[in-house]
């Protein structure tokens, strides 16, 4: 064997080489697009649940099926949990929906009352059967004054027992905590609880 046989028998192995170097590194580009897609069409699967009795709640009109998502549009979520509560989520269009009409954005999103459609903004808004992360209830757990979040199925699920003895407290409000107190928000929790262990 020459050098020139042995040289070109090299050039085909390294170019074989690197072929399968940029085929690998095209289908890691193609997986990545189609999972970025997957991603990105998906909103939020953690918050989502499928809806029940959807409440007649009066929409604003919606504009013409001319108008398109663009890469400026804002897009702003509703979420309505059990009990009312609202919680928002905003962010901009993802690439993969940009110049959807409302006709097709529809065919997506059907789940979803659209509430809003425009180039400039849409809303979307969704009632969740659970309730909302952040909807607490006060009442008594052994004795002692204790907060429940509310799980899907109505149940109370205890997250904190205070300090505070039921029998330190007056009793009207002690019937009042044995009915339960609903109320929302952390910072609402972070108050009650400062008010009943000091």
């Amino acid at each position: 064997m020459n050098i020139n046989t042995a040289v070109r028998r090299e050039v085909v192995i390294m170019t074989k080489y690197r072929m399968c170097l940029i085929a690998l590194l095209m289908l890691s580009v193609m997986m990545l697009g189609v999972l970025s897609g997957f991603f990105l069409l998906t909103p939020n699967p953690e918050r989502i649940a499928e809806t029940e009795n959807i409440q007649a709640e009066e929409l604003k009109p919606v504009t013409s099926q001319e108008e398109k998502i663009n890469s400026d549009t804002k897009i702003v979520y509703e979420y309505v949990y059990l009990g009312g509560h609202k919680e928002y989520s905003e962010t901009t269009a993802p690439r993969s929906w940009q110049g959807f009409t409302l006709t097709e954005f529809k065919d997506v999103f059907e789940s979803w009352q659209i509430k809003e459609f425009s180039s400039e903004e849409v809303r979307l808004s969704k009632n969740l059967k659970v309730y909302s992360p952040k909807h607490y209830v006060l009442g008594v757990y052994d004795g002692y004054v204790a907060v429940f979040r509310k799980n899907e199925y109505d149940e109370d699920k205890v997250k904190q027992v205070t300090g505070t003895p039921l029998s330190s407290l007056p009793e009207a409000e002690q019937k009042r905590l044995l009915k339960g107190i609903d109320f929302y928000g952390d910072s609402e929790l972070i108050k009650i609880l400062q008010d009943y262990e000091t």
